[in-house]
C-alpha cells in the first residue's frame, strides 16, 4: 500500500529511525526488491522508498 501521510505512531517511528529507508532508481530490478527490500518490510511491517532521480515505480 503506497500512502501520501503516515499515521501518529509511524511517524513516531520514523522520526526515531526506526523504519527502514531505500533510495532506489527507478530502474531498480524487481530482484533487489525480493531480496533487500521484502524480508525488511515482513520485519518492520512497513518501509520507505525514496527515488530520487524523478523517475516513478511501475
Amino acid at each position: 500500500m503506497v500512502v501520501k501521510t503516515l499515521p501518529k505512531q509511524l511517524k513516531v517511528a520514523k522520526k526515531n529511525n526506526d523504519v527502514p529507508v531505500f533510495t532506489v532508481r527507478f530502474s531498480t530490478s524487481p530482484d533487489f526488491y525480493l531480496k533487500s527490500v521484502l524480508p525488511m518490510l515482513k520485519q518492520h511491517r512497513v518501509v520507505e522508498i525514496l527515488v530520487p532521480d524523478g523517475g516513478c515505480l511501475q
